[in-house]
């Protein structure tokens, strides 16, 4: 068995406890309670309502990463990220933050390149390769809840297609999920707060979208539940 997959197969209990994973901060006060940071090879979800600070809080995970050596890549699915959210994360090494999305046609030196729409399988594949060819690398996914397949993007408005993208979810995270330990990369996924219409009395009245087969390999997960304006200015004058 050994000469076929290899005389690292088995491994005692030991030798896991005496090589424990590095972290990557996000905060002090997240860290104090999940252990001290990020362990890597872990998936991390970060979930919220609108405008919580779920991306800035991506993008401070990056800039930590990028402190330790990491590559990092922000999968812009929503095409929503703002340079002031990058410029506003002190810190965060723009020049090494790989931002990855769609494309419009263009011209560049007089040649006319075409451009891409990508498609929530273009998203997880490429993902997929970062992860296998770019150990201790850390990727973002903003958001999951976003991802829409070919089938929906080639259907017509009105078509009911089903949402695919729970299915592609699930058979993404089932592939990467043994490729994130070995290589000691870090997956940060983004999911949307919805209402829940079946929620009974006693119940949460939102839930997540963008399925649950994540939650099984998710390793860190942070929900914001409360949301308090900044306002400056005295209390008869403030300004939020």
């Amino acid at each position: 068995m050994l000469d076929k997959y290899g005389e690292h197969l088995i491994k005692t209990g030991s030798e896991i406890i005496s090589k424990p994973p590095k972290l990557i901060p996000v905060s002090p006060a997240i860290d104090i309670n999940i252990g001290g940071g990020i362990p890597e090879g872990s998936v991390v979800l970060l979930a919220g309502d609108e405008k919580c600070g779920k991306t800035v809080t991506a993008l401070q995970i990056c800039r930590n990463a990028q402190e330790q050596g990491r590559n990092t890549y922000y999968l812009n699915i929503e095409h929503r990220i703002k340079g002031r959210d990058i410029k506003g994360i002190a810190g965060l090494d723009e020049s090494k933050l790989h931002v990855i999305g769609s494309s419009k046609r263009q011209e560049i030196a007089g040649k006319i390149i075409d451009g891409h729409i990508l498609t929530g399988e273009h998203y997880l594949s490429i993902a997929e390769h970062l992860f296998h060819n770019d150990p201790r690398c850390v990727i973002v996914l903003d958001s999951i809840s976003q991802l829409v397949t070919e089938k929906e993007i080639n259907a017509n408005i009105g078509d009911v297609v089903g949402d695919g993208a729970y299915r592609l979810m699930s058979q993404f995270i089932k592939r990467v999920a043994p490729v994130l330990s070995i290589n000691d990369c870090i997956l940060v996924g983004i999911q949307h707060m919805i209402a829940n219409t079946r929620a009974r009395p006693g119940q949460k009245t939102k839930g997540r979208s963008g399925g649950r087969k994540i939650r099984y390999a998710v390793d860190v997960d942070l929900e914001c539940r409360y949301i308090t304006p900044w306002t400056v200015g005295g209390d008869d004058d403030s300004i939020q």
